[in-house]
């Protein structure tokens, strides 16, 4: 719905943090172009963030936190280039996520003359409501109502043939046995046995990987000579996002999970000591396996070899 309380022409939306983050953020930068259809919306965010927000077609222009000069926007009474102070003038509303504890980012903008600056939160609170309704907050503020709050990305059919040319063969199933943090991770040894598992059904499968999930990458990789696996390593997000529309998922609690999700890839995503409630895809095509107790070393093989299944018929696959 468009809000009749501001009327604004070119939108920033400045947004830090990782590719979970962004992704979380999506229902509120798709309700802004809802909103306000005919207004430029940029974004600035992290350089990895970049190709994979060109995907979302509500986003005009991106421009990088790491880029040159920016670094005295984020300092009280900073000298600013020329360049970025006709930036950030150009536009009449900025919704910033950003740490900013001290408004020096928000003090700045206002003082270059932004019409309005509106802060979301930085960090997600422990006792809210799920992450994506935390981060509509500004969007509330301005107006603006939000119903659907599942993270959406539209994947064309040319990039999904891209990235299985890249792959260099199929994937039905796409698995990130990492998330960045050993808490939220089943244990190898099931991953391992879980591949076996596929590799004994005949199931192609690709495994993700960055620089996070080093250590069980190399590990896999050292395991598993096999024309039915595959590996995507390091890939720029943008790929990544073609590659997983056109499988099934299974992973952690982590950003690669939610930019699954929001590919419409059916995801099977295991939940451990992290609450499914604040950070679980909130998309209709995944589903969370809590691990009982909360530790995942508890989360039964056998459990999640099930969940597979039906996930398989339920998409229409036999194997």
């Amino acid at each position: 719905m468009r809000s009749s309380r501001i009327n604004s022409r070119r939108i920033l939306i400045a947004r830090g943090g990782a590719l979970g983050d962004f992704i979380l953020t999506l229902p509120a930068i798709h309700a802004l172009r809802d909103a306000f259809p005919d207004a430029e919306i940029n974004l600035l965010a992290n350089k990895a963030i970049s190709s994979l927000a060109l995907e979302t077609v509500e986003i005009d222009d991106i421009r990088s936190l790491d880029a040159s000069g920016l670094v005295p926007v984020f300092i009280r009474g900073g000298d600013l280039p020329e360049k970025w102070q006709e930036y950030f003038r150009q536009h009449d509303l900025v919704i910033s996520y950003l740490h900013d504890p001290e408004k020096s980012f928000e003090t700045n903008l206002r003082d270059l003359g932004v019409a309005r600056v509106v802060a979301g939160p930085s960090k997600i609170a422990a006792d809210g409501p799920h992450a994506a309704i935390q981060l509509a907050e500004p969007l509330r503020e301005l107006g603006i109502a939000i119903s659907d709050f599942a993270p959406r990305l539209q994947i064309s059919e040319r990039a999904r043939k891209d990235a299985r040319q890249k792959l260099g063969s199929s994937s039905l199933i796409a698995l990130h046995p990492g998330s960045g943090s050993a808490r939220k991770n089943w244990p190898m040894e099931n991953w391992i046995a879980l591949i076996a598992y596929l590799i004994e059904r005949n199931v192609p499968v690709t495994i993700i990987g960055g620089e996070a999930d080093r250590s069980q990458i190399v590990e896999l990789q050292n395991r598993f000579k096999n024309e039915l696996v595959a590996f995507a390593i390091d890939w720029p997000l943008r790929d990544l996002a073609a590659l997983l529309a056109g499988s099934m998922f299974i992973g952690h609690d982590s950003g690669v999970s939610h930019l699954a999700a929001a590919t419409g890839a059916a995801s099977l995503v295991l939940f451990g000591p992290t609450n499914p409630q604040i950070w679980a895809p909130r998309n209709e095509n995944a589903r969370v396996l809590l691990a009982p107790n909360r530790e995942l070393a508890q989360l039964p093989f056998a459990t999640v070899c099930d969940a597979i299944d039906q996930e398989l018929m339920r998409i229409g696959i036999s194997t």
